[in-house]
């Protein structure tokens, strides 16, 4: 079997990407994976610290190319689209570039671009969301998948500022959030509203 070797370019107090994605490849019949991860330092979901992350971005692709991966995976979908639209297929051309000119043959993938392709490749065209940031970081997520072609028919932002307690929301609280949403999976004629998911208090 086959063992391909995964770079993860995260935020530093991300535990989720390096536990789920593991549990997801885990079953694969044909291939075995191992990964291996570099961190970018940030902790408040904000515009600010996350343009400092993405100013780490060099740094942590030289460091992740030196364990030869086969492919990297840029994970922080916010960070990249925060840079407004077409951001996904900058940041991957610009690390293919710097792996090239390393000498390093490694595949480049952006949860922001995996995002969308995954979106592409089902042939969505109407998406609720639910997602853990900030109205205002929300609202540019919106933005940005709008203007990759798909209509968001309705959102949720449960507004979760400490990156670390991201991976701490309960599962539980992001489905009430997704159920209250007007699913263009049934309701295909639904607007956009105000979120109605529940909040912390």
């Amino acid at each position: 079997m086959a063992v391909h070797r995964i770079g993860l370019v995260v935020p530093s107090p991300n535990a989720t990407v390096e536990t789920e994605l593991p549990a997801l490849l885990r079953p694969h019949p044909f291939a075995g994976f191992s990964f291996h991860s570099t961190r970018m330092q940030m902790h408040t979901i904000s515009a600010a610290e996350l343009a400092a992350m993405n100013a780490q971005r060099e740094r942590c692709v030289m460091e992740i190319a030196d364990a030869s991966p086969d492919v990297i995976l840029y994970a922080c979908p916010i960070a990249v689209m925060v840079g407004g639209p077409g951001e996904h297929a900058r940041v991957e051309g610009g690390i293919a570039e710097q792996l090239a000119a390393g000498g390093s043959p490694a595949l480049v993938r952006s949860s922001a671009g995996a995002l969308v392709e995954a979106l592409r490749t089902i042939d969505a065209s109407r998406i609720a969301i639910v997602t853990p940031d900030m109205r205002p970081l929300a609202e540019q997520v919106i933005g940005y998948l709008e203007s990759e072609g798909f209509k968001v028919s309705d959102w949720c932002a449960l507004e979760v500022a400490g990156n670390a307690e991201v991976g701490c929301i309960p599962g539980e609280r992001v489905l009430e959030a997704a159920r209250s949403l007007d699913s263009p999976a049934w309701m295909p004629w639904s607007s956009p509203r105000a979120c109605r998911c529940p909040r912390s208090t």
